[in-house]
């Protein structure tokens, strides 16, 4: 009987664990598996047994409590909301906030090595998953840093390597021996030139700031306070540099007033053709209006030349292709007729197809490159014509749509259904160019207070905050929640299934690690005889 006791709890325990690894490497890489895995350690909580007394411990738990109350908040929404059927949907997404935390923290902890194990095949899945997505990209030839990331959104994949950063750098501290250092410090350098790379803002903000706390730490500890603190100023004072530079280029944009007399201008091309000086249609880039010298005749004849893609279609990016040829051709100073295309070689043409719209994209980084993106955007919208497909200026639409919102229902919000029906509503009374876009706040905590009012918002703070101070600053709790609270201020974190699951299993996955801790398991059970 003993014997066949303990052969049932190796498989249950080793049920579970293989759930966990499935759902850890299914996290930055496929939402179906994030759903299978769940199912698997469903099984072995069920097969555990001992329902009540786990039952009761789990009550108890304040862990638990802070991750399930987000939950709970979504669970009041429904009894304001009159859009029942994406409530349910919502509902449905937001799951592992309840299923995770009530099937980690109510089976017994696992041993060290294997808490280690999880955090590897983590951090090894992302590696591999990267590695794949930069040899298709090179091999392909994209520019778009979409592509960079196969699997999840290219956001979560960032963040899922951010928070790998933070996970191996712990390990790195932890091992004493520099030979067994070596793979993740490997892993780590990796990570950080992928993000640069790929370009990918969120990512590279929060990998940055984990960087520089580290450095002036280390500065601190090694000389003196005060140079941490020249160097946190000089940290500061760069930044400020940088986003001084930005808002001078935007005044710039702000302030320029082109020539509007264009009646100097050749009135035809060399082949005899009437160009159309445009003004309106394409508007401005650099200050300069993107369509004069346009001939549209000479321009879809030679381009059917030289490319197989139909020049009124769409690029490889899903932009017009007959705009981003335009404002490719105006970016090197040609004119947008055949002598102009002419001048391009072919591997100009097959960067045109994948989405290229400006020569410069090619000569300089990833941040660049979105910077010069969002200036572009920045013309357009002040130009009158919208968003254009720019993230940036969508987001500050979209900010706009949110405020007037919370204005309306600031205590309850519009319930838990009602979101998108809500921003469609507002989009339109903005007439914004938007309102049919099914886009949300892209800030998970303006998601928040419009679905659930300012005291909503609070116990979603609370909800985030108190299980860092419940860890007592838990090193690796603690930088999670800092790269969440980032992420939110610029995404929806916890709207998709790879999100919500991200947020939910290292939530309390790192919250067990804490609670496993001496310091942390005395202050847990501290807090347990106060409850």
């Amino acid at each position: 009987m003993k014997v066949f006791l303990k052969n049932k709890n190796n498989f249950i325990h080793y049920l579970y664990f293989f759930g966990l690894s499935i759902l850890i490497a299914a996290i930055p890489t496929s939402n179906y598996m994030m759903s299978v895995s769940q199912m698997i350690l469903g099984g072995a909580w069920l097969l555990e047994g001992n329902y009540k007394k786990r039952i009761n411990e789990l009550i108890q738990n304040p862990f638990f409590w802070t991750v399930f109350a987000i939950y709970l908040l979504h669970l009041l929404g429904l009894t304001h909301t009159s859009n029942f059927n994406y409530a349910l949907k919502d509902l449905r997404t937001k799951l592992p906030l309840f299923v995770l935390p009530f099937i980690l923290l109510s089976m017994p902890a696992l041993k060290a090595t294997e808490n280690q194990t999880l955090i590897w095949i983590h951090a090894i899945t992302l590696a591999i998953t990267a590695t794949i997505g930069l040899i298709v990209a090179f091999n392909e030839g994209f520019i778009n840093y979409r592509y960079y990331s196969p699997g999840i959104s290219h956001i979560r994949f960032s963040l899922n390597i951010c928070l790998s950063i933070v996970l191996l750098f712990y390990e790195l501290k932890q091992e004493k021996h520099w030979p067994k250092r070596l793979p993740a410090l490997a892993l780590i350098l990796f990570f950080i030139s992928y993000l640069t790379l790929f370009g990918a803002t969120t990512g590279s903000v929060i990998s940055a700031f984990f960087l520089l706390a580290f450095t002036i730490y280390t500065i601190k500890r090694k000389y003196s306070v005060r140079a941490a603190t020249l160097a946190l100023l000089f940290v500061i004072g760069t930044i400020g540099i940088g986003v001084y530079s930005i808002a001078e280029k935007m005044a710039e944009i702000r302030n320029y007033k082109p020539p509007h007399d264009l009646s100097h201008l050749p009135k035809k091309t060399s082949r005899g053709n009437p160009y159309l000086h445009d003004s309106l249609y394409f508007g401005k880039e650099n200050g300069n209006w993107v369509g004069l010298f346009f001939c549209e005749k000479e321009l879809a004849e030679e381009w059917s030349k030289r490319s197989p893609m139909d020049f009124y279609g769409k690029d490889l990016c899903g932009q017009p292709l007959m705009a981003t040829l335009v404002r490719y051709l105006n970016s090197k100073g040609l004119t947008k007729d055949a002598d102009g295309l002419a001048q391009l070689q072919d591997d100009e043409i097959r960067n045109i197809e994948k989405g290229v719209a400006n020569a410069r994209q090619l000569k300089h980084n990833a941040f660049t490159r979105a910077l010069d993106d969002f200036f572009y955007g920045y013309e357009k919208y002040l130009d009158g014509a919208g968003t254009q497909g720019n993230s940036i200026m969508q987001r500050y639409e979209l900010l706009k749509a949110s405020v007037g919102i919370i204005k309306e229902s600031p205590l309850l919000g519009v319930g838990t259904g009602d979101i998108p029906d809500a921003f469609h509503q507002q989009l339109v009374k903005m007439n914004s160019d938007l309102q049919n876009s099914n886009l949300r706040s892209h800030n998970q905590f303006l998601s928040i207070a419009i679905g659930f009012g300012i005291p909503g918002l609070l116990l979603f703070w609370v909800a985030l905050v108190f299980p860092v101070i419940l860890s007592r600053f838990d090193f690796r709790l603690t930088a999670f929640m800092i790269i969440v609270i980032v992420s939110m201020l610029n995404e929806d974190t916890i709207e998709t299934q790879a999100g919500v699951t991200f947020f939910a299993f290292f939530t309390t996955f790192l919250a067990k690690l804490a609670i496993e801790t001496s310091l942390g398991a005395l202050l847990y059970k501290g807090i347990n005889k106060k409850l």
